[in-house]
Protein backbone atom coordinates (compact mmCIF):
# COMPACT_ATOMS: atom_id res chain seq x y z
CA UNK A 1 0.00 0.00 0.00
CA UNK A 2 3.10 2.34 0.49
CA UNK A 3 3.20 2.39 -3.07
CA UNK A 4 0.32 3.84 -4.09
CA UNK A 5 0.71 7.09 -3.68
CA UNK A 6 4.13 6.99 -6.38
CA UNK A 7 2.16 4.68 -8.91
CA UNK A 8 0.20 7.47 -8.95
CA UNK A 9 2.33 9.84 -9.51
CA UNK A 10 3.90 7.54 -12.29
CA UNK A 11 0.61 7.51 -14.25
CA UNK A 12 0.16 11.51 -13.61
CA UNK A 13 3.88 12.20 -14.87
CA UNK A 14 3.26 10.09 -18.31
CA UNK A 15 0.25 11.59 -18.79
CA UNK A 16 2.27 15.41 -18.76
CA UNK A 17 5.33 13.61 -20.85
CA UNK A 18 2.59 12.61 -23.39
CA UNK A 19 1.06 16.35 -23.22
CA UNK A 20 3.96 17.67 -23.56
CA UNK A 21 5.28 15.70 -26.46
CA UNK A 22 2.15 15.95 -28.63
CA UNK A 23 2.79 19.47 -28.56
CA UNK A 24 5.86 19.51 -30.41
CA UNK A 25 4.10 16.90 -32.69
CA UNK A 26 0.99 19.00 -32.85
CA UNK A 27 3.48 22.05 -34.05
CA UNK A 28 2.13 23.81 -31.23
CA UNK A 29 4.75 25.61 -29.71
CA UNK A 30 6.62 29.09 -30.51
CA UNK A 31 10.41 29.11 -30.78
CA UNK A 32 10.51 30.64 -27.20
CA UNK A 33 8.40 28.18 -25.84
CA UNK A 34 10.38 25.55 -26.94
CA UNK A 35 13.39 26.20 -24.23
CA UNK A 36 10.49 25.79 -21.36
CA UNK A 37 8.96 22.92 -22.26
CA UNK A 38 12.45 20.82 -23.22
CA UNK A 39 12.89 22.02 -19.30
CA UNK A 40 9.57 20.87 -18.38
CA UNK A 41 10.54 17.64 -20.05
CA UNK A 42 13.75 17.41 -18.23
CA UNK A 43 12.08 18.26 -14.80
CA UNK A 44 9.08 15.20 -15.85
CA UNK A 45 11.98 12.91 -17.34
CA UNK A 46 14.41 13.46 -13.55
CA UNK A 47 10.62 12.90 -11.46
CA UNK A 48 9.79 9.62 -13.30
CA UNK A 49 13.39 7.99 -13.15
CA UNK A 50 13.27 8.80 -9.61
CA UNK A 51 9.62 6.84 -8.99
CA UNK A 52 10.42 4.47 -10.87
CA UNK A 53 13.66 3.76 -8.49
CA UNK A 54 11.49 4.05 -5.27
CA UNK A 55 9.35 1.28 -7.28
CA UNK A 56 11.79 -1.24 -7.98
CA UNK A 57 11.58 -3.53 -5.16
CA UNK A 58 7.61 -3.40 -5.99
CA UNK A 59 7.65 -4.27 -9.53
CA UNK A 60 9.08 -6.79 -11.90
CA UNK A 61 11.71 -6.38 -13.91
CA UNK A 62 10.17 -6.88 -17.04
CA UNK A 63 7.80 -3.81 -16.32
CA UNK A 64 10.62 -2.00 -15.03
CA UNK A 65 12.48 -2.37 -18.46
CA UNK A 66 9.48 -1.35 -20.18
CA UNK A 67 9.04 1.84 -18.71
CA UNK A 68 12.45 2.22 -19.03
CA UNK A 69 12.20 1.98 -23.06
CA UNK A 70 8.80 3.99 -23.05
CA UNK A 71 10.68 6.71 -21.57
CA UNK A 72 13.57 6.29 -23.53
CA UNK A 73 11.61 6.71 -26.98
CA UNK A 74 10.07 9.19 -25.70
CA UNK A 75 12.78 11.49 -24.91
CA UNK A 76 14.94 10.16 -27.87
CA UNK A 77 12.27 11.74 -30.23
CA UNK A 78 13.41 15.00 -29.40
CA UNK A 79 16.97 15.06 -30.31
CA UNK A 80 18.30 17.47 -27.19
CA UNK A 81 17.52 14.84 -24.80
CA UNK A 82 19.53 12.24 -26.15
CA UNK A 83 22.98 13.12 -23.82
CA UNK A 84 20.16 14.29 -20.66
CA UNK A 85 18.83 10.54 -21.08
CA UNK A 86 21.93 8.34 -21.26
CA UNK A 87 23.31 10.62 -18.29
CA UNK A 88 19.70 9.86 -15.97
CA UNK A 89 20.36 6.22 -17.43
CA UNK A 90 23.56 5.72 -16.33
CA UNK A 91 22.53 7.29 -12.81
CA UNK A 92 19.54 5.46 -12.61
CA UNK A 93 20.72 1.84 -13.14
CA UNK A 94 24.73 2.42 -10.88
Amino acid sequence: MDALPNVILLWRLDIIREVLLSGFQLELYVEDEKSFVYWELSQVAHEHLAILHALEPVISEGELVSKLIVLALDLRSIGRYRSVWRTYLRTFIS
